[in-house]
């Protein structure tokens, strides 16, 4: 699917932050979106800058 659509939003709430999951999505760079509940601390939002997405809180 992710390779169908022209952009990929990302809705995660602020307990996702920092966690390791069971199984991946996609990379990180392939999203172009992220929706979240609270800003993510100062690391997170570097490194969402850094590959493009956009933070939405």
């Amino acid at each position: 699917m992710l390779g169908q659509c022209d952009k990929v939003i990302l809705l995660a709430d602020h307990t996702k932050f920092d966690k390791t999951a069971f199984s991946g999505l996609a990379e990180l760079e392939r999203i172009d979106y992220l929706i979240t509940d609270r800003k993510p601390n100062e690391k997170w939002s570097r490194r969402l800058s850094e590959v493009g997405i956009e933070l939405i809180y």
